[in-house]
């Protein structure tokens, strides 16, 4: 497969014009629906909270998850020749974009594996989206998750909590 990164930017600003904060995903999924046919993903659905899940192949399972909530604000969304700019092009519909272009890839070069590529709901507010897929039995024997860490491997975030 030849990417053309021009035409991928492009992709990506569609999606980062898309004003997505949490509860209001779903603006999302009928262009995600179209950029995962046009790169040949066998099936895709929404399911009962909103996450986009996308799939192909039969074998061992691995998912590939990014999240499609912005935190709310709505900025400007551009591309200046040679980067996106906007909310979500990187936390998170960069990644979400950059693993749906993965597992096509894939595709292509790698047999006896089930590509998942989902795009999950309200993780900027408090994670639904990742323990409804986990409630409901969602199996995968590799996870991949595309969030922002300045180009580290992460395994775990630090975070606090300030009650009075």
């Amino acid at each position: 497969m030849l990417v053309d990164v021009d035409e991928i930017a492009e992709l990506l600003l569609k999606l980062v014009k898309i004003y997505t904060p949490s509860g209001r995903e779903s603006e999302l999924h009928d262009i995600l629906s179209e950029i995962v046919e046009e790169f040949g993903y066998e099936e895709r659905y929404v399911d009962g909270i909103g996450n986009f899940i996308a799939s192909y192949g039969d074998g061992i399972p691995i998912l590939l998850a990014s999240h499609i909530d912005t935190v709310p604000g709505k900025l400007d969304a551009y591309f200046d020749g040679e980067r996106v700019y906007g909310r979500g092009a990187v936390d998170a519909k960069g990644p979400l974009l950059s693993y749906i272009l993965a597992g096509a890839i894939a595709m292509e070069r790698v047999e006896g594996l089930k590509i998942y590529v989902a795009g999950l709901v309200r993780e900027e507010v408090d994670g639904l989206g990742a323990r409804h897929l986990i409630e409901n039995g969602f199996k995968a024997d590799h996870i991949l998750i595309g969030e922002p860490t300045n180009l580290g491997i992460a395994i775990a975030y630090r975070g606090s909590v300030t009650c009075r």
